[in-house]
């Protein structure tokens, strides 16, 4: 499992979703953000984020948010072929 939240969620902030499952669990976390000032990203690593994606890389032929799923789950890197389907398989 891993869970994959914008830092700003419509209605809800993504640090306060980090923070409330924080209190009951320790699943990956991953935030994505378009972009996260260095107080922002200090204050999301002390949350106990576990990494975080730019929304301008994360859909990439490089398959950015793919490659830092699968090493927050401890899965091997995804291949090409993964990531280029990545975004197609999950929503983003």
């Amino acid at each position: 499992d891993c869970i994959v939240c914008d830092y700003r969620v419509p209605s809800y902030h993504g640090l306060a979703f980090l923070r409330a499952v924080r209190q009951v669990s320790h699943v990956p976390f991953v935030l994505l953000t378009r972009e996260l000032s260095s107080d922002a990203l200090a204050e999301a690593m002390g949350a106990g984020v576990t990494d975080y994606v730019p929304k301008s890389l994360a859909t990439t032929a490089d398959g950015l948010l793919a490659d830092r799923i699968c090493r927050c789950v401890g899965d091997d890197a995804p291949t090409n072929a993964q990531s280029e389907n990545f975004g197609s398989q999950y929503s983003v």
